[in-house]
């Protein structure tokens, strides 16, 4: 099937419009108009068949403009637009501007405002709930500060999409990534959240380079995972610090040498955007093969080929206190397998994770409390599957369950399985595929 390739950040301004106050004389080169006339030859050059227009002003005219500019404009898939969100009247305002199908989103500008608490304010429940309602993405426009105002509003709004804009912007400049790091392995603990790889560039000096890069990639990656990163150019403001084709080069090769089989999508804010083609995927991209078991997900595939020799994956049952784990582990990563079995899901971890068979505890299992010889029939369906991957015997080690629960957490991710049979519980140690290069 034939899908889409999206650059899911991007802006169009006309300056005599008069309502982009921070857009100054002072910024030289982005001081002028931008059209989608300009824009149309570097997404063709680039692979990129539609684009997402992101608001650049605070006023519901600006968002008309740019809706009206979409309808004229087949290349524009959709408008993240803006709303005084904590306007008495703002669901009204909302439901009126999502009458254009071309609105897919709203953007507060919070980092201009001054109040860092903004976003945990209560006043602005109706507007969200207008905004899920309707079926709206909220673009997070945020730096570290913000975070626990962005935390207070994930917890409070469970059911809105939220998109962090720009990696949260890390300041590149000073390297001080420390507070920001911890920021985003929180927002990235909601599993409804996603993030632009985008404007990171403008956080940067003039010097930037693909080293520059790499610590904030690596840990976007590493905390959102491929499925739920989105990337975005952020032109014509990326062109402060890079041309748009350097700007896509750079994230190309860098999630090109840290992705596993799946790449960034891309689409995810765009209408029907859950089945885009990723923004970079080659021939060699492993997400484009058949063979590939269809439990596996970008999520837990990227896990899996991002663990070394000798990590270990936590699989456990739907009893197990996931979550609590899952936070301390090497990733800090949970993925849930609902609807399946436990032997289902090993046999497809299992097609493609090779097992350190050299130890005899490569894979073990929480033994029954006072009956450590007993085998539970999850526990036999698994070995099952794990000596027919191995091709040879291989008797399961056991482990008591809080000396399970220990080295749980000391494991690179968890997997957690909707199968509800107790002692479900599992470590698999991963081995080396042995091979020549090239």
């Amino acid at each position: 099937m034939s899908t889409l390739r999206i650059d899911a950040h991007q802006h169009l301004w006309q300056i005599a419009r008069g309502d982009y106050g921070w857009l100054t004389p002072a910024l030289g080169p982005i001081h002028r108009d931008f059209t989608p006339e300009e824009l149309a030859p570097l997404l063709a050059r680039h692979g990129i068949d539609r684009t997402i227009l992101v608001q650049a002003a605070p006023t519901e005219a600006e968002t008309r403009f740019l809706l009206d500019t979409a309808a004229r404009t087949p290349l524009i898939a959709g408008v993240v637009g803006w709303v005084d969100v904590e306007a008495p009247d703002a669901p009204a305002r909302i439901a009126a501007l999502a009458a254009d199908p071309l609105l897919v989103g709203l953007r507060p500008m919070v980092q201009d405002i001054p109040d860092l608490g903004f976003l945990a304010r209560p006043s602005l429940a109706p507007a969200l709930a207008a905004m899920v309602a309707h079926g709206l993405v909220f673009d997070a426009l945020i730096k570290t500060p913000h975070v626990p105002a962005t935390l207070a509003l994930l917890a409070r709004e469970p059911e809105l999409t939220v998109v962090i804009d720009h990696g949260a912007k890390p300041d590149l400049v000073a390297g001080d990534l420390g507070p920001w790091r911890e920021g985003i392995a929180a927002l990235a603990a909601h599993p409804g959240t996603f993030c632009k790889l985008s404007g990171l560039v403008t956080e940067a000096g003039r010097d930037w380079s693909l080293e520059t890069l790499r610590p904030v990639v690596d840990h976007l990656l590493l905390t959102f995972g491929p499925d739920r990163l989105i990337f975005g150019s952020d032109w014509p403001v990326v062109t402060l610090r890079a041309p748009y084709e350097r700007w896509f080069d750079a994230a190309a090769t860098r999630t090109s040498e840290r992705r596993s089989s799946a790449a960034l999508r891309n689409a995810s804010i765009a209408p029907g955007g859950g089945g885009c083609d990723p923004p970079f995927a080659g021939e060699d991209d492993p997400a484009m093969l058949k063979t590939l078991d269809p439990v596996l997900s970008a999520d837990l595939l990227w896990i899996l080929a991002a663990m070394g020799h000798g990590d270990d994956l936590a699989l456990v049952d739907a009893n197990h206190p996931a979550e609590t784990i899952a936070r301390a582990t090497t990733s800090g990563r949970l993925v849930r397998l609902p609807g399946l079995t436990m032997e289902r899901a090993a046999r497809a971890i299992l097609s493609v994770l090779p097992i350190d068979d050299f130890e005899p505890d490569a894979v073990r299992r929480m033994y029954v409390v006072d009956e450590p010889k007993t085998i539970p029939a999850v526990q036999a369906a698994v070995q099952r599957e794990v000596e027919a991957a191995l091709g040879a015997p291989h008797p399961l080690a056991g482990m008591e369950r809080f000396a399970f629960y220990e080295t749980a957490r000391h494991a690179f991710a968890v997997v957690q399985v909707g199968d509800p049979r107790p002692y479900g519980c599992f470590l698999l140690r991963k081995g080396v595929i042995a091979g020549e290069p090239g």
